[in-house]
């Protein structure tokens, strides 16, 4: 394995906070624990994603493959087109998302959205258009841009749980405090 960049470092740290605030919640809630576990897991797997890199070899995979049916020249209009299906995708699964959550607290609401807009993200990674991987990987300090785009994500994930537990006070209830 390589070793970590600060980029990663951002990563592992924002979902590791978000695994275990995820898994609190989890444990300290009856109504809302299935979503919770999910999240937990949900950013679990995303941490072993920054470790492993499975991103980068997928992206790795689709460049032989086109190599190989001799289509490496249409790379950048083949990941135009998966852009463009992929942003489709996350409209509509957002759209569907949404209206399947309308009744949830916002709370929850706000952690599940973030939490997809991860995934979107390591999605559009994995694409890899040269023109949007300049953005994503321009540093601002000593973390890529993307890095700084986790750590928004996995701290309104992690604020959404924290007031989640709080606005439901299940630390009194369950005598945590």
């Amino acid at each position: 394995m390589n070793e970590i960049n600060y980029t990663q470092w951002a990563g592992i740290i924002g979902a590791g906070t978000v695994v275990l605030t995820c898994l609190l919640v989890s444990w300290c809630s009856t109504y809302s624990r299935q979503t919770w576990s999910i999240l937990a897991l949900f950013h679990l797997l995303f941490l072993f994603e920054i470790l492993l890199g499975y991103r980068h070899d997928a992206h790795d995979a689709f460049s032989n493959v086109l190599r190989h049916l001799s289509l490496y020249a249409e790379k950048q209009t083949a990941q135009i087109i998966l852009i463009i299906i992929a942003t489709c995708l996350a409209i509509l699964i957002t759209s569907w998302l949404i209206s399947r959550i309308r009744n949830r607290p916002t709370t929850e609401k706000v952690a599940i959205l973030a939490s997809l807009m991860v995934f979107f993200l390591t999605v559009i990674e994995m694409i890899s258009l040269h023109n949007i991987d300049a953005i994503l990987y321009k540093s601002i300090g000593p973390i890529s841009f993307i890095g700084w785009l986790w750590i928004i994500c996995c701290t309104v994930t992690t604020c959404a749980s924290l007031f989640f537990i709080k606005s439901n006070s299940y630390l009194e209830a369950n005598k945590l405090l």
